[in-house]
């Protein structure tokens, strides 16, 4: 049994992963800045504690830190829209409080620091699948300030201050709080479910036709924990954790099924699609969860 921490626990992954570490039989604590009572309850409920706090501060995450054994950093100023209409703040946060993670995590004596990175750093990268020796260019803050942070990991592991894994995040869907209209929808699968559930329109920006390489959080938190104790890695190496397939917005749509509706979108981003080998080769994993299986599966609870 290990002592872990989870950054950004209250979030839809973090409490997710939260939750499997508990289940697994590791003592578990969450740090967040924002957590609503009915997360507060349902983490206490499964005997995890909580630390109300920021990673911008160190008083906070040295709280959060003490007597762990590792750390898994979700924590992130995360939306695309609100990072690019306040960059300082994405800054502070994704980059700032990365640094104050990783350091307050050497200071306390953690071993190990798992980082949620974001495939947005393979930006306009136009050769699919994207493998992890892929050219990075962040298009966006929010893409940039995540990347900083993959930065920073690499630079306090090369420097062996401590070790650290970097998780590239695909699109991430499965949020059945969303779908119960208890959160906002991470990703285009559960906005097109809410929008049937409510029964409205399907809303499809722009032709559609860009495709994502979608993952279900199940496959993700196993992945994150595997990456915790693996001894293979530890030198902040790059792991795509996404399905290793695509489907275009109009094939989702398509899938959930109903009215659509057609509204006009900027500039449509290129195709996604990871390259999972090395996650197969080194956690020993590969996703189990379809797409079409996981929409099928809420169609029938409708």
């Amino acid at each position: 049994m290990s002592n872990f921490v989870v950054t950004g626990g209250a979030g839809f992954i973090g409490s997710k992963l939260a939750e499997y570490l508990k289940g697994q039989g590791h003592q578990v604590k969450v740090l967040d800045e924002f957590c609503p009572t009915w997360m507060s309850d349902s983490l206490k409920n499964k005997g995890i504690d909580l630390v109300l706090g920021s990673i911008t501060s160190t008083d906070s995450l040295r709280i959060a830190f003490r007597d762990a054994d590792g750390v898994f950093h979700l924590a992130a100023y995360s939306k695309m829209k609100k990072c690019a209409e306040n960059p300082s703040i994405a800054y502070r946060i994704n980059v700032g409080g990365t640094l104050n993670v990783l350091v307050t995590a050497v200071e306390c004596g953690i071993k190990r620091v798992v980082y949620a990175a974001s495939a947005q750093a393979y930006g306009d990268n136009p050769r699919l699948p994207w493998k992890e020796n892929a050219r990075v260019r962040p298009l966006n803050p929010y893409a940039q300030t995540k990347y900083l942070g993959e930065v920073l990991c690499k630079e306090m592991a090369g420097a062996k201050f401590i070790e650290t894994v970097r998780l590239r995040y695909f699109n991430v869907f499965g949020a059945d709080r969303a779908l119960a209209g208890m959160t906002d929808p991470p990703c285009i699968i559960e906005r097109f479910l809410r929008q049937k559930i409510e029964g409205k329109p399907i809303q499809i920006i722009g032709s559609g036709k860009q495709r994502r390489d979608f993952i279900h959080v199940d496959d993700v938190i196993k992945a994150t924990a595997l990456a915790i104790e693996n001894k293979k890695i530890s030198k902040g190496e790059i792991i795509n954790i996404g399905s290793g397939k695509n489907h275009s917005v109009v094939e989702i749509a398509e899938l959930v099924g109903g009215t659509t509706e057609r509204l006009p979108g900027q500039k449509e981003e290129n195709d996604w699609l990871a390259d999972i080998s090395k996650a197969k080769k080194i956690l020993g994993w590969e996703p189990k969860i379809s797409v079409e299986q996981w929409i099928k599966e809420q169609l029938a609870q409708l």
